[in-house]
């Protein structure tokens, strides 16, 4: 059966000071504390990029649940957003982790889930095991200036201060988008989804634009 103890904020990885080396850098810092008052809203890095985290007891389900684990969301009374609320792993959501950046880095997890936000409890689950952290790469300074009213450098920034900006201003992780592309792959539009719905539509707006009689030839 589904187990949601007690929501884990897990203890502080002892690498946070060796990946955050300005903050060592000014001694006699406890790490923890640090991560609480700064780290977390600078989106500083917790673990090592492509490593996993190995804390199993923190897992909510047990091993014969996650063979299939998407019957158990279905059969779930909560509904999702809940489950993933409760999730003793949440607190991760909050560590530069994006619903959209995650579908984005992850294609296989895109076109296995039936709906996106399926895909933050397997970040959750089993993602964030698997050292996949979903954190965005890519911001386009017009698109978040247009969807989030952040303003940006194009020179000086990076996607992660880009994001730190935007959550912020208390955008939750799963609606975070910094360019189209992710807010397509948040819509579930993706890799197969979005070939099979785009070529026929640009083809019936070309053909309408040109008359409902055109054809190639208007092309």
């Amino acid at each position: 059966m589904m187990r949601f103890p007690r929501r884990c904020r897990g203890s502080m990885p002892p690498r946070y000071l060796a990946l955050n080396a300005d903050v060592a850098a000014q001694g006699g810092v406890d790490a923890a504390r640090h991560y609480h008052d700064y780290g977390r809203a600078e989106l500083r890095a917790v673990l090592p990029a492509g490593q996993g985290l190995n804390h199993p007891a923190s897992r909510a389900l047990d091993p014969a649940e996650r063979v299939h684990w998407q019957d158990v969301l279905r059969e779930a009374v909560a509904p999702l957003a809940d489950l993933i609320a409760d999730h003793p792993r949440a607190a991760w959501l909050q560590t530069g982790f994006t619903l959209a950046g995650y579908l984005r880095q992850c294609p296989d997890v895109a076109v296995a889930v039936d709906t996106p936000l399926e895909a933050a409890f397997h970040f959750l689950e089993f993602g964030l095991e698997e050292g996949r952290l979903g954190r965005p790469e890519t911001w386009d300074a017009g698109f978040v200036l247009a969807r989030h009213g952040v303003a940006t450098d194009s020179d000086s920034d990076t996607a992660t201060t880009v994001l730190a900006r935007v959550l912020g201003q208390g955008v939750s992780p799963l609606e975070v988008v910094l360019d189209e592309i992710q807010m397509w792959e948040l819509a579930g539009l993706h890799g197969p989804e979005l070939a099979r719905i785009s070529d026929h539509e640009y083809y019936h707006a070309i053909c309408h634009s040109d008359g409902p009689d055109a054809g190639p030839a208007g092309l």
